[in-house]
């Protein structure tokens, strides 16, 4: 299917009605281009630390895990910032937004901008907590594989992968909430992904893929891979639908698609207990005594109210 041809409604109607999830892989920290673990990986032979690393899984052998290796993954991330398509994600009115990947780049832009949100992750080591209410004004975040600041949280290498699947398979299920999202989803974007990890088929399926949804990533992400094998196997197993375009088109084309409308995110109203201070456009306010606002018409973007 070409760009030229695609009906970005199919997907704008689905973000519309809060049943559109994405679902960021590892390249998506890096434009699309390289992973977030190979690049750490250069930083650690920038900082002359010896690790082995697996290139075609995206793993660390276990024997680079010391303690030296952690003080530097916390200087990698304190070090990288987010992209121009982080931020476009993050004005995309997504309810639901889950990430592969550990690091914590769209809650830094959520917070820059004052957006409100909720952000959560799975922890191998602990059982599910209910998620939050989550919807178009306040959508959640999650990391599927883990936190950057939570090292035990973290799956880098095939020990911890391991132990992640056996725990999201046995005792510490995903919670029901988030299942029910996924369950309830029309429309399922994959960007950022190189299909040919062989445990993302099982960390896919245990995402749970139904019959009524459409899973989507770009063309170029699969046909990189110059493999019908695998390409095969994601279409008539998960029926996905590749889309003949790259993911920066896409989210440049839905972003376009919502700044036209005038329906970017916005930020959160500024609203604290006590006196009105700030930009508030009038039509009959009165401030009560306890310091609520009674109005016909408050127009709705930055009203901070301080004691």
């Amino acid at each position: 299917m070409n760009f030229d041809n695609f009906d970005i409604s199919y997907i704008t109607e689905w973000i519309d009605q809060e049943k559109c999830v994405i679902i960021l892989g590892p390249d998506f920290a890096f434009d699309f281009k390289k992973s977030l673990l190979g690049e750490f990986n250069n930083f650690l032979n920038l900082k002359k630390y010896k690790s082995e690393f697996n290139e075609k899984d995206d793993f660390f052998d276990s024997h680079s895990i010391k303690p030296m290796f952690y003080q530097h993954l916390s200087r990698f991330f304190k070090s990288i910032e987010p992209t121009d398509f982080h931020k476009k994600i993050a004005e995309i009115p997504f309810h639901l937004i889950i990430s592969s990947s550990p690091d914590v780049l769209l809650s830094q832009i959520f917070d820059e901008k004052s957006f409100d949100y909720t952000f959560d992750y799975y922890d191998k080591n602990m059982n599910p907590q209910p998620i939050a209410p989550l919807s178009k004004d306040k959508p959640l975040i999650y990391n599927l594989l883990g936190v950057q600041n939570m090292f035990n949280s973290l799956v880098l290498t095939f020990n911890q992968l391991f132990d992640y699947l056996a725990s999201i398979l046995g005792d510490h299920k995903l919670s029901d909430g988030l299942k029910k999202q996924l369950q309830e989803a029309q429309s399922i974007l994959f960007l950022g992904f190189k299909f040919n990890k062989w445990y993302y088929k099982l960390i896919f399926r245990l995402l749970g893929f139904y019959e009524n949804a459409m899973y989507q990533a770009p063309m170029d992400e699969i046909e990189q891979l110059n493999n019908d094998e695998i390409y095969n196997f994601y279409v008539n197993e998960f029926n996905f639908q590749f889309i003949d375009v790259s993911g920066e088109q896409i989210i440049t084309k839905l972003y376009e698609h919502y700044k036209d409308l005038n329906q970017l995110r916005k930020p959160k109203s500024k609203i604290v207990a006590g006196n009105v201070i700030q930009n508030i456009t009038n039509n009959n306010i009165n401030i009560q005594g306890n310091g609520n606002i009674v109005a016909n018409d408050i127009k709705d973007s930055d009203i901070d109210i301080k004691k």
